[in-house]
């Protein structure tokens, strides 16, 4: 639940006790709209003013102790500074609709006196580049700033304690926002869309992150909710952020909501704190490459589904008192685990220098994923014994895969829908699991020792561009790899015999 709701502009320009008793709402729906004509405030109607070297139009407040900007009025600036005072008054507020699409803004300067920022003040200034608020801002109302898509920076004063709903929302080009101690709340789909937003730095006062509120900000890189800071984090908070490579929840948060980090696909490390008593449904569903988590001591509910499809979640460091176990039950958190540790320094995970991800046991040097965000050449280290199945499934990013001669295994879907694969060295592998390989339409060839005995099912289905198998046998040793159902493509390529 929000720590506190916020509708409509609190400097309430023109609402009078009379003209409601006589006229109902009329009255109260003047808010900050921009009046025309100046009229008096005894008849309930806003005092307009442009005559102002600034050529700004401005309106004076309910309560007359200042004004609000509420027009462009005869300005033509490209870079506007709002006064600080206008009429022997200070400018405490920037009304509804203000500058709505005013497309030649290309900077904003708001000076200490404002402390509100209205509903759609700035909303559609397509070419408005940046934003310096100042630090009388308290309050950024809904659809302040949506849809400024040449926006890149916004400076947030030290006051700002609330950004309401829609805010910044589709800013295309927003890449950074730091927020201020006194910020209190975000609201729903604040941020949501900005699609190059990559860095976010939270504050420790933070209570509560809306619904949505920053869904889709594709570039996002990392998560990080400082100790002592948020309540909650509201359904679909973080939904879609899909280059988000760590989560990291303090320890001050309560509450994850439904599909909150859903298709985080690209986090790899989730550490949930102490304070985390609930994880709603499907909190964490579809983060394919997590690897490692721990739980909080105090996690005591973890919803249906919260983390299903989180295919090579192996790691899980369980602190709290939930039994975990191979069941769909706690939320799949255990499904997929090999290792779950209730004391520090249990993990069995570890991330080499260029950045692969080994999963080590007695037996096997198991290879899960990597931290890289790029295109990459895949070229697993020496002592590997397998691919972990769906390590790499649907992953944008390997365009080439060579395996040492250690690796004696590819899982199951390991690199199923890698969409850029375009080579594979199978090194001294001697199974490849069903569909390993499947759904890569751009393989077009592959490399394997003589070490190869089974190709599982389906393992190579639809690589429909795969034409040319280097084998390093001979015809005899060829003919005895067992090749099941669904090959073709394998089966119908041109194979190169060379010797070791």
């Amino acid at each position: 639940m929000k720590t506190k709701k916020k509708n409509g502009f609190l400097c309430a320009l023109s609402v009078f006790a009379v003209a409601v008793a006589t006229t109902g709402l009329a009255a109260c729906q003047i808010g900050l709209s921009t009046g025309g004509s100046s009229t008096s405030a005894e008849n309930g109607s806003s005092i307009s003013k442009t005559d102002n070297p600034s050529g700004l139009e401005f309106t004076l407040c309910a309560d007359e102790d200042g004004y609000a900007v509420t027009g462009i009025g005869t300005s033509s600036a490209l870079v506007l500074e709002i006064p600080d005072e206008y009429d022997g008054l200070p400018v405490t507020a920037i009304g509804e609709g203000a500058f709505e699409n005013e497309y030649g803004l290309c900077e904003v300067i708001i000076p200490e006196s404002v402390e509100r920022i209205g509903k759609r003040a700035f909303a559609g200034c397509s070419n408005l580049e940046g934003i310096n608020l100042g630090d009388g801002v308290v309050e950024i109302f809904s659809e302040a700033f949506s849809r400024c898509n040449m926006l890149t920076e916004v400076v947030f004063g030290n006051a700002v304690e609330y950004i309401g709903d829609e805010a910044f929302f589709e800013c295309g080009r927003l890449q950074s926002v730091e927020f201020n101690a006194a910020l209190e709340e975000i609201g729903t789909k604040a941020f949501y869309h900005c699609a190059v937003l990559s860095e976010i730095e939270f504050n420790v006062g933070l209570t509560y992150i809306g619904e949505a509120a920053f869904e889709n900000c594709k570039k996002l890189k990392e998560i990080v909710i400082p100790d002592g800071a948020v309540c909650e984090i509201g359904k679909h908070a973080f939904y879609y952020c899909e280059s988000v490579s760590t989560i990291y929840i303090g320890h001050g948060v309560r509450a994850i909501g439904e599909e909150a980090f859903d298709y985080c696909r690209s986090a790899y490390k989730i550490f949930l704190g102490d304070g985390v008593t609930t994880i709603g449904v499907k909190a964490f569903q579809t983060c394919r490459k997590a690897v490692m988590l721990t739980l909080g001591k105090n996690v005591s509910s973890i919803a249906t589904g919260a983390f299903a499809c989180c295919y090579v979640l192996v790691d899980v460091y369980n602190r709290s008192s939930l039994v975990l176990d191979k069941s769909k039950n706690n939320g799949w958190v255990g499904y997929y685990a090999l290792n779950v540790y209730n004391e520090p320094n249990g993990s069995k995970v570890r991330i080499d220098e260029n950045g692969y991800i080994l999963y080590t046991d007695a037996t096997s040097v198991k290879l899960m994923g990597n931290t890289t965000m790029t295109n990459f050449e895949l070229v697993a280290p020496d002592g590997v014994t397998e691919v972990h199945r769906l390590s790499f499934y649907n992953n944008m990013n390997v365009v080439s895969v060579k395996l040492p001669a250690s690796c004696k295994k590819v899982g199951a879907q390991a690199f199923h829908f890698a969409y850029k694969l375009r080579s594979v060295d199978l090194g001294g592998v001697e199974t490849v699991e069903k569909n390993a390989f499947a759904d890569n339409t751009v393989l077009r060839s592959v490399s394997t020792g003589n070490s190869l005995k089974t190709v599982g099912e389906n393992a190579f289905e639809k690589c429909k561009k795969l034409n040319r198998i280097t084998f390093k046998g001979t015809l005899l040793q060829w003919n005895e790899i067992s090749v099941a159902a669904g090959n073709d493509f394998w089966t119908n390529a041109d194979v190169e015999y060379v010797s070791e």
